[in-house]
């Protein structure tokens, strides 16, 4: 569900340090937003699911960063996003990128380093940092969909296996995979789940936790923290989550006390799940479904 950002340019106190923070600030301040959603332990407990899920996060190295389910404030997050700049060639403090955004009020400089272990990522080497520009998605989404997966073509009309524009999360077939795809979309690539759809990116990753590749999660939460603060893209915001955990990783707990919560903190309950089509509550069950069939009884 979308909600409309409407802040004034002078919101409880905010400063900025150029005209380029303020004009950025005044459009980021009326953009849609959606809640991001969380992990549910308890949920899949009951699906008994909760261990495939644990495995599969594991690989990925999500554990710590899956916990930070935090409250978000709408002020905090258009200020982060408006004074945010990111620097890929620079370095600072002798590591590689140099990070650059402000809260309340304050500056704050940090590398890479620095930066992805306010979210509990540990320092992998020779890992994955983008999606390859040679790498096809249509092997692996060929794997995890069946022969009753939606036939896409291209704006020319061309069949394409796997063509983000079109490709839905419905059609994957796997309900562990489906439901670590929402979780992508939602923490990773935060984005609206009315959409379901799925990118070519949160495929990637799916990829790579069925391969146990490494992949350097951090850096793609972070290229889209710049996407989505770019005005000119007019995106959804949904990223608020994951920058009140930047704020409570920098010690700013107390100080959020006294703003007000924009959203509490949503979970990928049954009432999402069954929404986005991953799982049928109808019935009085907990149904498995996958092209209008039922596949199995999860409870």
């Amino acid at each position: 569900m979308l909600y409309p950002l409407i802040l004034p340019a002078s919101t409880r106190g905010l400063q900025f340090v150029s005209d380029e923070q303020k004009s950025q600030y005044e459009v980021l301040a009326t953009t849609n937003t959606s809640e991001q959603k969380y992990f549910h332990a308890n949920l899949l407990r009951s699906l008994g699911v909760l261990d495939d899920m644990l495995t599969l996060i594991g690989r990925l190295r999500w554990i710590d960063y899956i916990n930070l389910q935090c409250t978000s404030y709408d002020c905090l997050m258009i200020e982060f996003l408006s004074s945010l700049h990111v620097d890929w060639n620079g370095s600072y403090g002798g590591h590689e990128v140099a990070i650059y955004f402000r809260m309340f009020n304050i500056d704050h400089r940090m590398n890479l380093r620095m930066f992805k272990k306010l979210w509990g990522f540990p320092m992998v080497d020779r890992v994955f940092r983008y999606v390859p520009s040679l790498w096809s998605p249509d092997p692996i989404w060929l794997s995890i969909t069946c022969s009753k997966r939606k036939e896409y073509t291209n704006q020319r009309g061309r069949p394409r296996i796997f063509y983000p524009r079109q490709a839905k999360a419905a059609d994957i077939c796997n309900v562990n995979l489906q439901y670590l795809q929402c979780l992508t979309a939602s923490i990773i690539f935060g984005g609206n789940d009315n959409q379901n759809g799925c990118r070519k990116a949160e495929l990637f990753i799916i990829w790579c936790t069925l391969l146990g590749t490494p992949m350097d999660t951090g850096v793609s939460i972070i290229r889209h923290f710049g996407k989505v603060a770019k005005t000119s893209n007019r995106n959804v915001i949904s990223v608020d989550g994951s920058i009140t955990a930047i704020a409570n990783a920098l010690g700013y707990g107390s100080r959020l006390s006294t703003l007000e919560p924009y959203f509490l903190g949503g979970h990928f309950d049954l009432g999402t799940l069954h929404h986005m089509h991953v799982i049928d509550t109808r019935c009085d069950t907990v149904r498995y479904p996958h092209h209008k069939a039922i596949l199995f009884t999860l409870c």
